[in-house]
């Protein structure tokens, strides 16, 4: 099981989320509640209102603050699913130990072999937290899986500018997905938040406190 191999072969080897990073909950509260997408515009971007400060963020502004670069595929390819080299029947008999046709929305971790099962698991915690369906694979996920056992390479901060977009979207964000690194955005754009904030573990479990 060569999990860091497959983490590097989609080139997020060296952006795993740093959870020992310190977050404000109110703060981060304040940036999900408070956001307005702004797609029609180039290049799309979300504002949001944290403590009277007026932010403006778009995939640019995340990989230059959080020094990640974007590199790869932005959105998830169709061609990806439907090309000779690759398509979705033959992704789900390939990486399940099933061999019948099943379909993302039936579909669940417990199906995969445990090297992408393993891969799966850090997606839905570490890379793209969300708080429902952790076993589901969506078509999303089952691109990222296939992604990564054909090295090909995706951009995180496309996908993470989304999955914010995603969490506002459907008022999921009491789970406050992002956490520790929206609070270096807002540390890395001059707000202050010298004050305590809550420090996790990589699975999101509350430790201990600290001052920044």
């Amino acid at each position: 099981m060569d999990i860091p191999r497959l983490i590097n072969s989609i080139g997020w080897g060296d952006i795993l989320p740093n959870r020992n990073f310190g977050f404000r909950p109110e703060a981060v509260r304040m940036f999900y509640s408070n956001m307005k997408p702004c797609l029609h515009i180039s290049p799309p971007c979300f504002t949001t209102i944290v403590y009277n400060y007026l932010i403006t963020i778009n995939v640019e502004l995340l990989s230059l603050l959080l020094g990640i670069p974007i590199t790869g595929a932005e959105v998830m390819n169709e061609l990806d699913f439907h090309s000779v080299e690759f398509n979705e029947g033959d992704a789900l008999r390939l990486y399940t130990r099933d061999t019948g046709r099943y379909y993302p929305s039936e579909f669940h971790s417990g199906r995969l072999p445990d090297d992408l099962k393993v891969l799966h698991f850090y997606i839905t915690r570490c890379f793209l937290p969300r708080s429902f369906g952790l076993d589901t694979i969506y078509p999303s996920d089952l691109w990222i899986l296939a992604s990564a056992k054909e090295n090909r390479v995706i951009s995180y901060p496309h996908l993470m500018f989304d999955h914010m977009l995603n969490y506002h979207a459907n008022n999921y964000n009491a789970e406050l997905p992002f956490a520790p690194q929206i609070t270096q955005i807002l540390l890395a754009l001059g707000l202050d938040l010298r004050f305590k904030v809550a420090r996790v573990d990589m699975f999101g479990s509350l430790r201990a406190q600290f001052v920044l």
